[in-house]
């Protein structure tokens, strides 16, 4: 479903909104995202100076007020139950914002896939403010989106919109998603291949007073690869679980400085070995660190239990398939050219490389160095290039198709009036 409006300008450059929309089976997941500054411009009129800073001093009244503004309903007119899940600051572009995930529970005997969604926080007291609605998942039609879909926009008068996902499909349609996910995020992450990588260059090599040696088995190097790679995986599986199915949250900097580090780690070992035959105890160890780095890539998704149960399995399988295959090729290439002059050049070049990129990365992602900035930060949000389209002047292109039709709700909100999305 790929939707826009035309049409919608922002009469300010000042910041918007972003919602974004998990359909569940029996739920529906929301997180919205809320400039700060924005937040306060609109309990101004109800509360004068102390609206000032209220994100930190009164965390439950802004929960009220979410939840006074939040709100969906069936087709049969019938009101879903609203649950507030968390209340956090972060990033919005370049500006402080409120981050609210808060749960729609399905009434019994209704679906989760048709019904309209209401929202007039901040809209109703700033008119000039647009909410961007985004889909970023429908596990049960397949879609996992890195890059969420923009929905609709919200801006005063109009508050409400119809979402119509159509049939659902299975968890099967999940469970691919997920493993498509894994392979992806695998495919482009870089330090997390250099660090296979690294493993895979003492594979085939035995260490020999305290230096390497051309191994002439064929047996051993596949075998001492598979078990530093099932270490890894192993490691970096519970770190995931952990991020995604317990919801905890790891703290970035740290971890990614750490992941910079293991690449060194390796890459010394791999020129002079430091760790002989116990590299699977090593890879798993580190495993942990790259699991923290990983798991937001699915956990950002505010999945149901179920739900985030086969996505786990679905994307630590797609991670661990990438990896064997991976370096599995490698190590043939390795085992090739072990007879030839050319193996060792081929080796050290290799580790070479892999150092001085860990090196770069420590110096960039070290507090010391160059600290993380907030441009870093929104490319690594899950709202993507979404954030800085919400403080463009025109905030949706003529290209983006449109059926745009503004109407009363009907009889459960009279003076409710919504946009209606169309199918593509």
């Amino acid at each position: 479903m790929v939707l826009g409006l035309g049409g919608l300008a922002v009469a300010h450059p000042a910041p918007n909104s972003t919602l974004q929309i998990d359909i569940g089976q029996t739920s529906v997941g929301i997180e919205v995202a809320i400039p700060i500054v924005e937040l306060e411009a609109a309990l101004r009129p109800q509360l004068g100076e102390q609206a000032r800073g209220i994100v930190e001093s009164d965390r439950p009244a802004i929960g009220r007020y979410l939840l006074d503004h939040v709100g969906a309903r069936s087709p049969d007119g019938r009101a879903w139950a609203v649950q507030l899940r968390s209340l956090s600051t972060g990033n919005l572009g370049d500006h402080d914002a409120l981050i609210a995930r808060l749960d729609l529970r399905v009434p019994p005997g209704a679906g989760s896939r048709r019904f309209d969604l209401r929202f007039d926080a901040i809209t109703h007291e700033v008119m000039s403010h647009v909410v961007v609605v985004l889909l970023r998942s429908d596990f049960y039609k397949g879609e996992l989106l890195v890059e969420p879909q923009l929905v609709a926009g919200l801006q005063h008068p109009v508050t409400s919109l119809h979402i119509d996902r159509g049939q659902a499909r299975s968890w099967l349609a999940g469970l691919i998603a997920a493993f498509n996910l894994g392979l992806q995020h695998i495919a482009e992450g870089t330090d997390h291949l250099l660090f296979l990588l690294t493993l895979t260059l003492v594979a085939p090599v035995a260490a020999r007073d305290r230096r390497w040696e051309i191994s002439v088995e064929c047996r051993a190097p596949a075998l001492k690869l598979l078990w530093a790679i099932a270490a890894f995986s192993a490691g970096h599986s519970l770190s995931v679980v952990l991020g995604v199915g317990l919801e905890w949250r790891f703290p970035s900097a740290p971890v990614e400085l750490l992941v910079a580090v293991s690449i060194l780690v390796g890459a010394i070992h791999a020129w002079k070995p430091i760790f002989p035959n116990r590299e699977p105890w090593v890879a798993g160890g580190f495993g942990l660190v790259h699991g923290a780095a990983i798991s937001t890539a699915i956990g950002s998704f505010g999945l149901d239990a179920m739900a985030r149960s086969i996505a786990l399995v679905g994307f630590t399988a797609g991670i661990g398939a990438l990896q064997v295959v991976l370096a599995a090729v490698a190590l043939l290439t390795l085992m090739m050219l072990r007879t030839s002059f050319a193996f060792s050049f081929v080796r050290h070049v290799l580790i070479a490389l892999s150092a001085v990129a860990a090196v770069g990365w420590i110096v960039e992602r070290a507090p010391a160095g160059l600290s993380i900035s907030t441009a870093a930060l929104s490319e690594r949000d899950p709202r993507g290039s979404w954030v800085a389209l919400t403080q463009r002047q025109r905030l949706f292109g003529p290209s983006e198709r449109c059926d745009r039709t503004v109407r009363h709700a009907g009889r459960s909100d009279p003076h409710v009036e919504r946009t209606r999305v169309q199918k593509s």
